[in-house]
């Protein structure tokens, strides 16, 4: 073989035909198939076979392209189909991924749903319970109000039945004067006997002391204070001191103005004396 032969050669493209364009020392070659030869020893004489030669070498070379392509095409069709997969793989994953994502928001909106449920729950609970704590505070308020109003309605009736005017001392006096005139008229001026030890006359001038606080009492407790008579009867001891008071007749039943008066006379002292405790009678003129 020699620079510038035809040879076959084997390539990932299969068979084919190439010239030789250097040699080099070492392992013998294949030798060359005869066409070839024949056609390099025949030279132009031999131009049918070079012709077929070449018609072969056109079909290997066209069977070669056309491997060649349908491995190309096998190969993009492996690359679609590869692509294809990996699409797939990647849009189930996004279906998955979405599913997991609105499953996801599901329960947190169900869980938030929930959460303002009992939420709500527990403010209408809350709004329930203050309002029947102010309901009772707002009867026990009015029922103490009412109580209240009762206790001043009383306390206003209890004042008002036992205010009386104050009989000024000047009035007082004009009454006791009257009344003396009207006594000193029936009587003459004379002198009565009393139950024992002192005359009438010097027990009525020791009561005369104490007639402005018993008219005052008879004004201030009588229910229609009209011109009349009070008698009070005394215990007095030997020391002149009043041991008891007790206002006689009507006057008697009324309690307030018993005690007044007789709070009033006691404070009377008459004479001391000896032997056992005399009963006097006061009387007293009032009202008028």
């Amino acid at each position: 073989i020699a620079v510038g032969d035809a040879v076959i050669v084997e390539s990932d493209r299969g068979p084919g035909f190439a010239r030789v364009v250097r040699l080099r020392e070492g392992d013998a070659l294949p030798e060359a198939p005869r066409a070839v030869h024949d056609q390099k020893s025949q030279g132009n004489g031999q131009k049918p076979a070079a012709k077929a030669e070449e018609a072969k070498r056109a079909e290997a070379k066209k069977n070669a392209e056309e491997a060649k392509k349908a491995a190309d095409e096998a190969k993009k069709q492996a690359a679609e189909a590869k692509k294809q997969a990996a699409e797939e793989a990647k849009a189930k994953k996004a279906d998955a991924d979405a599913k997991r994502k609105a499953d996801a928001e599901a329960a947190n909106e169900k869980k938030k749903a929930a959460a303002e449920e009992t939420a709500r729950k527990r403010q209408e609970a809350a709004d329930a319970k203050k309002a029947a704590a102010e309901e009772a505070k707002r009867k026990k308020d009015e029922e103490a109000a009412r109580k209240k109003a009762e206790a001043d309605a009383k306390v206003a009736a209890a004042e008002a039945k036992s205010k009386k005017p104050t009989v000024s001392d000047e009035d007082l006096d004009k009454i006791l004067q009257k009344h003396d005139a009207k006594k000193n008229a029936a009587t003459g001026g004379g002198e009565e006997s009393s139950e024992a030890g002192l005359s009438q006359q010097q027990v009525s001038a020791i009561g005369e002391k104490a007639k402005k606080k018993v008219a005052n009492c008879y004004l201030l407790n009588a229910d229609d204070p009209v011109e009349d008579t009070i008698k009070v009867q005394v215990l007095v001891n030997a020391s002149g001191q009043i041991e008891r008071a007790t206002v006689l007749g009507k006057h008697g039943a009324n309690k307030a103005m018993a005690q007044c008066i007789a709070d009033e006379v006691k404070k009377l002292v008459f004479p001391t004396g000896s032997g056992a405790s005399k009963k006097y009678t006061l009387p007293f003129r009032v009202g008028g």
